[in-house]
């Protein structure tokens, strides 16, 4: 089992992209952030989302997914499978010349995720599935992510903007691990 980092430096992911549009003023910018970079398993991500729409057209929904990411180092081969997602019209359509904050929580549990086929779990080969856990973000003793070998695992959020008409997507993405929290921590005794 991977267990939080000791010296756990607390830095809370943010990204953000802007679209702007060939034949119209203006764009559209999206941020998300979230509040810390590593979760425990079972515990609840909230996710931050800010709109500014200063474009011509509307935003008619806001799509989240939480995606694992699985690299298989030995063949050169990667994969991802969603295991959290959320879809919402809350503020929406979110009119030119609008702004939209929104907070959505997604939490990824293996017992959401029945049936995903290659999906990587912390289990027993058991059929008891309440014993199982997503894996854990893989994480280097050197800090240095390529000297992982095997199965590397690693988890991002993904947040989706459709707009209206022909102004197709806008989407960003926020990395972070998803580990046990160790057995003498805090987030222990929460969970």
């Amino acid at each position: 089992a991977q267990f939080a980092p000791a010296d756990l430096k607390e830095r809370s992911p943010t990204s953000t992209a802007e679209k702007g549009f060939m034949f119209g003023s203006g764009k559209l910018v999206l941020e998300a952030s979230l509040d810390k970079e590593v979760y425990c398993h079972g515990e609840d991500l909230p996710i931050h989302i800010s709109i500014n729409n200063q474009s011509k057209k509307s935003v008619k929904n806001i799509r989240c997914h939480i995606n694992q990411h699985c690299e298989l180092t030995m063949v050169n081969a990667q994969y991802s499978c969603k295991v959290a997602r959320l879809e919402s019209q809350d503020g929406c359509p979110l009119q030119p010349g609008s702004s939209l904050n929104r907070t959505f929580m997604l939490k990824p549990l293996a017992q959401n995720c029945y049936g995903i086929r290659g999906l990587c779990l912390d289990a027993s080969l058991s059929k008891v599935t309440d014993e199982s856990n997503l894996a854990s973000s893989s994480l280097a003793e050197s800090g240095n992510s390529n000297d992982l070998l095997g199965v590397v695992v690693s988890y991002s959020v993904k947040v989706r903007v459709v707009l209206s008409g022909m102004g197709g997507e806008l989407e960003t993405d926020l990395p972070f691990k998803l580990v046990h929290p160790r057995p003498d921590s805090l987030e222990m005794d929460k969970l």
